[in-house]
């Protein structure tokens, strides 16, 4: 049974859900930034506070970290970032170690041009739409927001955003769901979609810089003696 929609409260509690990688690789696509540079702060803040009656709850990133003996620049460079941005008692971190395995790769020979598969070590994220979907749904039962903005155009959080509709139709409670990407009318048709059953708001170039975190977080040479962080 549906129940009757509640009264809308005065102000709207925003949460969003940032897929760190998902996030970076359409900005990418869009404007080449070779690296994860926005603030994930400002960035909810631009896009989740764009209505007056809105007040950002909580920032949430989801993002997987290589070992650092594996890829020392990334690993410090999200542990700072993180770091740094802890110290806003709105944002949370859901990070999850990269999982390595080794595939063969189509690789092309320089001098014949022929195609051969090489044994390489890849490194995956693995987890994080899961843990996404998880939280969307959790805070949603535990009426945590009334605004979800969640920054990825990964469809395998269809089923969460459904899950959360159906609270939404059972409580009668109001909730927004909302998908944000960075968007470029250059880009094909199929970069250019949300998840569908979400409200999608494209991000343009102009707010996504607006948004650039000016923080730098990579690591400092290491001695030339050692590696500090070698896996043992």
């Amino acid at each position: 049974m549906i129940k009757p929609k509640m009264a809308r409260p005065k102000s709207l509690r925003v949460v969003t859900f940032i897929d760190a990688m998902n996030l970076f690789n359409q900005a990418k696509r869009c404007w080449g930034y070779p690296f994860p540079n926005y603030d994930p702060i400002l960035l909810s803040e631009k896009i989740g506070l764009r209505y007056p009656n809105r007040v950002l709850k909580n920032v949430r990133l989801y993002t997987g970290i290589p070992k650092p003996g594996k890829d020392r620049e990334r690993y410090w460079f999200w542990k700072n970032k993180i770091k740094e941005h802890s110290k806003d008692a709105r944002f949370y971190a859901y990070e999850t170690p990269l999982a390595y395995s080794i595939e063969d790769v189509p690789v092309e020979d320089p001098t014949t041009g022929g195609i051969t598969l090489q044994p390489t070590e890849i490194a995956r994220e693995k987890g994080t739409d899961v843990q996404i979907g998880i939280d969307l749904y959790k805070l949603a039962d535990t009426n945590q927001y009334d605004v979800a903005v969640v920054f990825s155009q990964d469809r395998d959080l269809i089923g969460a955003v459904n899950s959360v509709i159906d609270i939404k139709n059972q409580t009668g409670r109001l909730i927004y769901l909302e998908c944000a990407f960075p968007d470029d009318t250059a880009l094909p048709r199929h970069y250019r979609r949300g998840i569908p059953n979400t409200k999608w708001i494209p991000i343009s170039k102009t707010d996504y810089d607006a948004c650039i975190d000016s923080n730098y977080y990579r690591p400092r040479p290491l001695p030339s003696t050692e590696n500090l962080f070698e896996d043992k």
